[in-house]
C-alpha cells in the first residue's frame, strides 16, 4: 500500500515520534520519587540552589510529528502529527481472483484492501507525557480539487505560536503537483496560510498568503507572533518557484486578517535569528546585520508600517529569545548551552542555567518554559545509528530549583573547552548519571566573545590556563597552543594510565598512526582521540606522481604536465585566503620544532611557497565555482584541496570519480609531508587535577567500543575510529563485494560547487556477516552530477592493493592538524605588505623567521 508523504525536504526540520509515557525518570535514572544520586549541586547558584532534572521519556508511535509545533500552554504540551489513517475504499475495486482468498473468515484478510493515507490531526498531552489524545476540534485543510493524483502531495505545520489566551497562530503550508527533475522549478499549486485557533482546535481567523506572496511561491516561516493589540508578526523566507533564489521577509497582519504590509529583508544588509514580544507588548526582531556589530534588538513600528530604530546592541550567541523578563526586568534567552538573562546594550550575559551541568543535551533543546522557579523543557532527537533503523526519541524535562544540600554531592572535575564538542555532551550526561563518585561540569569559553573579538574566549582559556588556573580535563581542539601547554607541563602524559587499563587492552587499543601523530618527539601522549579524519590534497597519479607528499618543485613540475589553464585546487583553497589556511593548519609545523626550538620559517622552500600564494586569486566565485570532482576528473586541477577523507569507501569512491590511479600529494612544503590526522574529540588530562583517577576513567571512555556503536557517541560513516578493533572491522566492511539487495549509498554533487546530498542508508553490513557469494555483485555507492550531463559514476568495493597503499600512507603520517594562532597572526601582518605588492617574500619571510623564533623560545 502506497503511503502518502507529509514533510517537505526542503523545508522540514528532522522529524520525532511521539505519543504516550513510558515513565518518570530523575537526573539518574531513578524512579521519579527517588532521590537524586548525580549532583547538578556543582551548578549551585550563589543562594545555595540547583537545579535537579526530572525526565518523562515518551514512547514512540509514527515518525510525523512536526517538532516546531511541540509548545508548553497551561500544563499541556500540544504538538501536531501526520497520522496514517484508512480511507474508505474503492466501491468499484474487484479482488483478484487469483490472489484474493476464497474465505475472509478463514484467512483472516480482508477481500478490499483498505489503503492508508495521512492526515495532521492536533494532540495534546500532561506534562509527564501521559493522556496524549487527539483534539477533535482541529480540522487540518484539504487536497485541492483536482491534485488527488499529483505525484508530488506534502502538507504540514510549521509553526505554532501560542497568545496565552487559549488562542494560537499556526501555519500550514503545502504543496500540490510535481517538481522538474534538478528540482528548481514546480508546477502546480502552493498553499500557505496562516490560521487562528482555540486550543480546541476550532478556527477563529484565516489569513491567507498567497496573495501577499504570490501564487508560485513557498513559504517557510520561522517566527509568529501576535503583539498588545492583536496584529501578527510572521518571519519567514519564500522563493518565486525556484529553489535557490530564497529572501527573507516580515508580514503583518491585523487583529481581524487585514494584511497591513510587508518588510523585506536585504541579506546583504542583514538577517533575523529571533523574534519575539517585549514587556510592553510590541514585537521585536533580534537583527543581525552590517549596520553595527553583533545584534540589535529592532521593534516592528506598526504605524509606521516598517521597521523601527533599534533598541541597542544585544550580547554576543543572543538566538532564541524568551518571552516575558526577569523580576529585576532582564530580558531571557537560551541557546545550546545555557539559559541566560542579558540587558539591551550590555556585552555580557548573566548565566542561570547551565544545560549539561543540569545533565540536559542542550543541542536537542526544542522548547524552554520558565514556570517560577522551575524550568520545564522539551527536547528531540534523530539518532541515525550506524545502519540501523532510524530511532526517533522525545523527553519532556522538569528543572526543578532544589537546595543543595538535598541532592547527593559527588567529586566534581571541571572540563573546559572553547566550545563543546557535540559529540561529547551525551558522553558527559551519560557519564554523570551513571558513574557512582564523579561527575563532569562543563565550563565553555565561547560565551567570552564580543562584538568586536571573535576569539576572546579562546584567549581568554589560553591565559588562564599558562597562568596555572588549569581545568582537570582540557577539550584540545586545534585553536589551542597545544604544544605550548606539553612543553610547559600543563598536561599529564597519558601512556601509563593507557598501559595500565587491562580492560582497554593497553596501548595496542588505539590505531598506531594516531599514536605517532600525536605522541611528542619525546615518546610522551598528551592527548586522546576518539577518532580521526585525514586531511591531505589528492591527485591522480599520472600527472601529478605517485609518491606520497611533494613540495614547490614538484608542484612545477606537475603544472608543466597539466592542460593548458589549469589550476593546483579548483576549490575555495585556490585563493590566496583559502591557500594560507591550509599553510597554517598543516605547512607551518614543516618549519617549527617545538622541541629544540629550531625556527626555519625563511628557508627558500617556504619563500617559494609564499611567492606562489602571492599569484593566487584573491576571490572565490562561490556561485559559479567549478566543481573541484569534475574539474580533477577532466584535467582542470591537480589535486582535491584539503580533502578529508572520512572512512574506507570515501577511497573507493574518489578513485572512481577522478577516473585514475590516487596520490596523495598533501600541501606542499619542504619535508613532503605535508598530509595530517585531524584528531575529533582530542582528551587531555591536567598534570595538576587532584583527581587524575577520576579524570582517566572519563577519558578512557572515547575509545570503548560502545563509544562509536551507540547514540552516545561518533558515527561510523564520517570517521574512522581510533580503536583498533573497530578500524579492522569498517575495513573488512569496505572490502566486502555488495550483492543484490544490498543497500546502495546514492551520493548526489552540485555541478555548480563541491556541495553535496545523500540519500540512502549507505552500508547495512554488520561486522562478521557472511559473504552471499552466490549473489550477483552489485556497487558500493552511485555518484551523480546534478546538471553536469555525464552519467552517473559507480564505485566498487575497496580492493586488498588499495587497502594496503592506503594503510602505508596512513603510517607514514606524523603530525596532527593544529596551528598556534600567535605564529598566525605574525605570519598574517608580515604578509600584508607582500601581497599589496609592497614588500618582496624574502624580506617578510625574515622578520617572520625572527619574530616566530622569539615567540617560540619563549614559550618553550
Amino acid at each position: 500500500m502506497q503511503k502518502r508523504l507529509i514533510a517537505m525536504t526542503l523545508m522540514l526540520a528532522m522529524m520525532l515520534a511521539i505519543f504516550a509515557a513510558c515513565g518518570q525518570k530523575d537526573g539518574n535514572g531513578n524512579d521519579g520519587d527517588g532521590n537524586a544520586s548525580a549532583s547538578p549541586g556543582a551548578n549551585a547558584d550563589a543562594e545555595g540552589f540547583v537545579y535537579v532534572p526530572t525526565f518523562s521519556n515518551v514512547n514512540i508511535t509514527g515518525e510525523n510529528v512536526f517538532n516546531q509545533t511541540l509548545k508548553y500552554i497551561d500544563g499541556k504540551i500540544y504538538y501536531f502529527q501526520g497520522v496514517e489513517v484508512e480511507s474508505a475504499p474503492d466501491a468499484d475495486a474487484v479482488p483478484d481472483e487469483e490472489t484474493a482468498p476464497a474465505d475472509e473468515s478463514e484467512s483472516g484478510e480482508e477481500l478490499f484492501p483498505i489503503p492508508l493515507t495521512t492526515e495532521i490531526q492536533m494532540f495534546s498531552m500532561n506534562i509527564d507525557g501521559s493522556d496524549a489524545k487527539r483534539i477533535e476540534g482541529y480540522q487540518a485543510p484539504v487536497t485541492p480539487e483536482g491534485y488527488d493524483d499529483a505525484p508530488n502531495k506534502n502538507y504540514y505545520v510549521g509553526m505554532f505560536s501560542p497568545n496565552g489566551d487559549g488562542t494560537a497562530w499556526i501555519n500550514e503550508s503545502g504543496s500540490f503537483g510535481s517538481y522538474s527533475e534538478d528540482y528548481t522549478k514546480f508546477d502546480g499549486v502552493q498553499i500557505s496560510q496562516i490560521r487562528k485557533i482555540k486550543l480546541t482546535g476550532e478556527e477563529l481567523l484565516n489569513l491567507d498568503l498567497v496573495p501577499v506572496i504570490g501564487e508560485d511561491a513557498m513559504f517557510n516561516p520561522q517566527y509568529i507572533v501576535a503583539d498588545k493589540d492583536g496584529n501578527v508578526v510572521i518571519y519567514g523566507s519564500t522563493n518565486s518557484n525556484n529553489y535557490n533564489d530564497w529572501k527573507q521577509g516580515v508580514y503583518v497582519f491585523s487583529s481581524d486578517g487585514t494584511f497591513l504590509f510587508t518588510k523585506d529583508i536585504d541579506q546583504n544588509n542583514g538577517y533575523i535569528n529571533g523574534m519575539f514580544k517585549l514587556p510592553d507588548g510590541r514585537v521585536a526582531l533580534i537583527m543581525f546585520g552590517n549596520m553595527s556589530p553583533g545584534a540589535q534588538l529592532i521593534p516592528i513600528d506598526i504605524t509606521a508600517k516598517d521597521l523601527g530604530s533599534s533598541l541597542g546592541n544585544l550580547p554576543q550567541n543572543i538566538y532564541n529569545g524568551i518571552d516575558g523578563v526577569t523580576e529585576d526586568g532582564k530580558y531571557l534567552a537560551h541557546d545550546d548551552t545555557r539559559l541566560m538573562s542579558f540587558e539591551i546594550g550590555e556585552t555580557e550575559t548573566t548565566e542561570l542555567v547551565n544545560w549539561i551541568n543540569s545533565d540536559v543535551d542542550g543541542s536537542r533543546i526544542q522548547t524552554v518554559n520558565v514556570l517560577g522557579d522551575d524550568i520545564l523543557l522539551t527536547t528531540y532527537n534523530y539518532d541515525y545509528g550506524n545502519g540501523a533503523e532510524p530511532k526517533f526519541t522525545m523527553e519532556i524535562i522538569t528543572l526543578k530549583k532544589t537546595p543543595a544540600s538535598e541532592v547527593k554531592q559527588k567529586t566534581v572535575l571541571t572540563l573546559a573547552c572553547y566550545y563543546l564538542d557535540y559529540n561529547l555532551r551525551p558522553l558527559i550526561l551519560n557519564f554523570n548519571k551513571t558513574d557512582p563518585d564523579y561527575r563532569i561540569n562543563v565550563k565553555e569559553y565561547l560565551q567570552y566573545n564580543t562584538d568586536t573579538d571573535y576569539t576572546a574566549g579562546q584567549t581568554k582559556l589560553n591565559t588562564e590556563i599558562i597562568s596555572g588556573d588549569v581545568p582537570d580535563i582540557l577539550f584540545l581542539d586545534t585553536g589551542l597552543p597545544v604544544t605550548t601547554y606539553e612543553n610547559k607541563g600543563v598536561l599529564e602524559d597519558l601512556y601509563p594510565y593507557l598501559d595500565a587499563d587491562a580492560e582497554l587492552g593497553g596501548r595496542n587499543v588505539m590505531v598506531q598512526a594516531v599514536r605517532q601523530a600525536l605522541e611528542t618527539s619525546d615518546g610522551k601522549l598528551f592527548r586522546i582521540a576518539s577518532g580521526f579524519q585525514l586531511a591531505t590534497a589528492i591527485g591522480r597519479a599520472d600527472i601529478v606522481g605517485a609518491e606520497t607528499g611533494w613540495n614547490m618543485d614538484d608542484v612545477t613540475a606537475a603544472m608543466a604536465k597539466a592542460k593548458p589553464g589549469a589550476v593546483v585546487f579548483s576549490n575555495y583553497n585556490g585563493t590566496r585566503d583559502g591557500f594560507m589556511q591550509q599553510i597554517y593548519a598543516f605547512v607551518v609545523q614543516d618549519y617549527v620544532d617545538w622541541s629544540t626550538g629550531e625556527v626555519k620559517l625563511n628557508s627558500p622552500e617556504f619563500v617559494k611557497l609564499i611567492e606562489y600564494v602571492k599569484t593566487l586569486p584573491t576571490v572565490y566565485d562561490w556561485e559559479h565555482g567549478e566543481n573541484e570532482m569534475l574539474a580533477m576528473r577532466d584535467g582542470s586541477a591537480l589535486v582535491l584541496g584539503d580533502n578529508s577523507i572520512q572512512n574506507f569507501n570515501d577511497i573507493s569512491k574518489l578513485k572512481a570519480i577522478i577516473g585514475g590511479e590516487l596520490a596523495f600529494k598533501g600541501f606542499p612544503c619542504e619535508s613532503k609531508n605535508g598530509n595530517a590526522i585531524y584528531a575529533l574529540s582530542p582528551l587531555g588530562m591536567s598534570s595538576k587535577s587532584e583527581h587524575k583517577d577520576g579524570v582517566w576513567r572519563f577519558i578512557r571512555q572515547i575509545l570503548k567500543d560502545d563509544y562509536w556503536n551507540s547514540d552516545r557517541g561518533m558515527n561510523l560513516e564520517w570517521a574512522f575510529p581510533s580503536n583498533q578493533k573497530l578500524l579492522d572491522e569498517r575495513a573488512e566492511i569496505a572490502m566486502r563485494e555488495n550483492h543484490e539487495g544490498d543497500s546502495i549509498q546514492e551520493i548526489n554533487y552540485m555541478a555548480g560547487g563541491s556541495g553535496w546530498s545523500s540519500s540512502g542508508s549507505g552500508n547495512d553490513y554488520l561486522p562478521g556477516q557472511a559473504d552471499n557469494s552466490d549473489k550477483p555483485i552489485s556497487p558500493k555507492g552511485r555518484v551523480t552530477f546534478e546538471g553536469a550531463g555525464i552519467d552517473p559514476i559507480e564505485y566498487f568495493a575497496l580492493s586488498k592493493a588499495d587497502y594496503d597503499k592506503f594503510i602505508a600512507f596512513l603510517n607514514s603520517i606524523n603530525r596532527t592538524a593544529s596551528f598556534d594562532e600567535q605564529i598566525q597572526k605574525i605570519i598574517a601582518d608580515e604578509l600584508t605588505p607582500v601581497f599589496s605588492g609592497q614588500k618582496d617574500a624574502k624580506s617578510a619571510c625574515d622578520v617572520i623567521q625572527s619574530r616566530v623564533d622569539i615567540y617560540v623560545n619563549e614559550q618553550r
